[in-house]
Order: structure tokens, then C-alpha cells, then sequence
């Protein structure tokens, strides 16, 4: 639902500490992602988005993301690197940062947990069924944190409607109208994965 993809990354972003002047990287720039760089940029942090789609990077860039990286052909080490890359071209916060895994992937859980820092935070928003092999050693040695979040509380809507209200939230450039009618074409195109924005069913008008 377009709501949950509002307002869970908005709960996420309130339960990782996140303050202005943070580092916030988000992994995965779909409904999720696309909602949480919003999130963070309104909050005051620096974001730095990956997606393994080179267009909804450009999308995300217009949306709240200072920068972006296309994972597609990188490996972790890479993908570190590259990140390391802009903080230091950009004299941003080395240790501390806030990562938010929004793909639902098993590779983006694992790039995830590879980016935990000194006193960082890394919250799982996406859903998978994979598994993974980790260190949770690390999370002792960086004296880090690590969370998960399902939904949102009810106490944190009025936040994200005023939002999508001002403006501060772009939630019109990401959903596109259908006639009920339409339902099993739509339903056919997103299992396709050939949507790029949240696909909204309306009566047809008689």
C-alpha cells in the first residue's frame, strides 16, 4: 500500500536516532526507499542512495538523495569503496551513519551489514525470504545497533500527512491513476515489473 511506503520509513527514520547533519544511506530506492531519502533529506541528513537501477537513482536525486550510486556491477568492496569515496570528497560524517536496507534483498541486506560504522545504525525496512551469513561480532566491535520495523504507529501519521500536504513530501510525482477497469492489465504490468510509480485504482466514471 502507498501508505505503508510513506509511513514506515518515516517510523524507521525516527527509531534510528536520526538528527540533522546525520549521514543516511538507502539501499533500495523503490516505494520504500524512494519515501525513506525523502524522510531523511527533510530530517536534515546527507543522503546517499544505491539502486541496482540506474533511473530511479536519477529519480531519487530529484527527491530528496544529495547523491547517488548505481550498484548494478559492483561487489560489496566496491560499493564500500565508492561510498567512502564521496564522504571524503564531500567532508562528510565517517562514522555514525544511518543505513536503511529498503530493497528486500538478500544482496541488499548484505551491503547493508558490511556498512555498519562506529556507533552506526542499520534498519531493515525490506522483506525477504533469503538468508544470510553475518558477523554480529561487528556489531559488538562498532558498538552498533540494528533494528527492524514493520509498519508504523498510528502517532507518526499526522507528521507524514502534514508532509504530503506542504509538499515536503512528493507523493503525486510517484503514482500514476488506472480505471478499475483496468485492474488485470495493471496487475499484469507489475508482475512484469513494468511500473514505475505506485499504481492507484479508481472507480471509472460513468
Amino acid at each position: 500500500m502507498i501508505a505503508d511506503a510513506i509511513t514506515t520509513p518515516y517510523q524507521s527514520m525516527v527509531r534510528s536516532g536520526l538528527q540533522k547533519g546525520d549521514l543516511a544511506i538507502v539501499i533500495g530506492t523503490g516505494g520504500g526507499g524512494l519515501y525513506m531519502a525523502q524522510h531523511a533529506h527533510n530530517a536534515g541528513a546527507t543522503v546517499i542512495a544505491l539502486d541496482i537501477d540506474n533511473a530511479k537513482i536519477e529519480a531519487v536525486k530529484q527527491q530528496g538523495a544529495d547523491f547517488g550510486i548505481c550498484t548494478r556491477d559492483l561487489d560489496v568492496r566496491a560499493i564500500k569503496k565508492a561510498i567512502r569515496a564521496v564522504v571524503k570528497e564531500h567532508n562528510l560524517p565517517n562514522f555514525q551513519w544511518k543505513v536503511f536496507e529498503t530493497s528486500g534483498s538478500t544482496a541488499g541486506q548484505t551491503v547493508a551489514f558490511s556498512l555498519l560504522s562506529f556507533a552506526g545504525t542499520v534498519g531493515i525496512i525490506g522483506f525477504t525470504m533469503g538468508k544470510l551469513e553475518l558477523r554480529l561480532s561487528n556489531m559488538m566491535a562498532f558498538d552498533a545497533d540494528m533494528f527492524g520495523n514493520w509498519g508504523c504507529s498510528p502517532k507518526y501519521y499526522p507528521a507524514v500527512v502534514s508532509g504530503v500536504l506542504d509538499g515536503s513530501i512528493n507523493l503525486l510525482d510517484n503514482i500514476v491513476t488506472y480505471p478499475l477497469s483496468q485492474l488485470n492489465e495493471v496487475v499484469k504490468l507489475a508482475n512484469d515489473h513494468k511500473l514505475d510509480r505506485r499504481a492507484i485504482m479508481i472507480p471509472d466514471q460513468e
